[in-house]
């Protein structure tokens, strides 16, 4: 670990790989990690490397390398998950929701997507997802409660240009099934409690993600002075990593038009 790739290191890291996952072909891991000779070896480097590998064993073993991603070269369904659902407006000034997601496998893994969808457009994808359509023990009560959800989405090559683009989302009932058991049914209490004995939704809960797998953004919230509201008890998301409290971060991104990232 923290030492620069050459060719003795990256033939001892073929090797490692290839026992630690039996049946890759050694040209096509070797290939996959030539893009390391010269980089140093961090942790942040080899998490994604180990992530894009899992995410695509099955190209290993078929003799193809698997690359960082510079170019979608044809359409391809990728599943997602969605790490972040936060309050913006677009560039034309319609209000709903910036979402971040992480490419699971497939020619993206594991990059962050992100794109921009209305309340009526997340109510639409809803439906795809394991929610219920109206009354039901999984009716969605806040956007945000797609947060750790997974679909697959339809990386498009000829929008992506510079960034994995995607228009079109669906889910397999094997991943609508996934939703229910390991997310919703915890979220919305269906037969299940909430781990820590509340009662309110997990949408308006503080605990985040790393701690509770109904949580519904990633970090834990923590309370503390705001500079701009002035608020000696402001509530701050840590991952939102703005200098200020979370509703004024809010309030900030719903002032802008501009969007980061790219829309869909």
């Amino acid at each position: 670990m923290d030492q620069v790739v050459d060719g003795e290191s990256l033939n001892g890291l073929v090797r490692s790989l290839r026992r630690a996952v039996t049946g890759t072909n050694r040209d096509a891991v070797y290939e996959s990690l030539r893009t390391l000779i010269g980089a140093r070896l961090d942790y942040r480097l080899c998490y994604e490397y180990a992530w894009r590998f899992s995410g695509n064993i099955n190209k290993l073993r078929e003799g193809e390398p698997v690359r960082p991603w510079t170019a979608q070269r044809e359409d391809e369904w990728v599943p997602v998950q969605v790490l972040t659902c936060w309050p913006a407006k677009n560039k034309y000034r319609k209000i709903g929701r910036d979402i971040r997601f992480r490419a699971l496998a497939g020619t993206p893994c594991p990059m962050e997507l992100e794109t921009f969808w209305t309340k009526g457009a997340t109510s639409y994808v809803s439906t795809l997802l394991g929610f219920s359509r109206f009354e039901g023990p999984y009716r969605m009560q806040s956007q945000s409660d797609i947060v750790g959800l997974r679909m697959l989405v339809r990386i498009d090559a000829l929008l992506s240009r510079g960034q994995p683009v995607f228009k079109e989302v669906k889910c397999p009932p094997s991943l609508v099934n996934w939703n229910r058991e390991l997310v919703l049914k915890l979220r919305f209490r269906h037969g299940m409690r909430c781990p820590r004995g509340w009662h309110h939704p997990c949408h308006r809960c503080a605990i985040g993600y790393k701690e509770c797998p109904a949580a519904t953004h990633k970090e834990t919230f923590e309370v503390g002075h705001c500079t701009a509201c002035r608020s000696e008890n402001a509530i701050y998301d840590p991952e939102m990593a703005s200098g200020v409290c979370r509703e004024c971060t809010i309030k900030k991104r719903m002032s802008n038009a501009t969007v980061p990232g790219f829309t869909a």
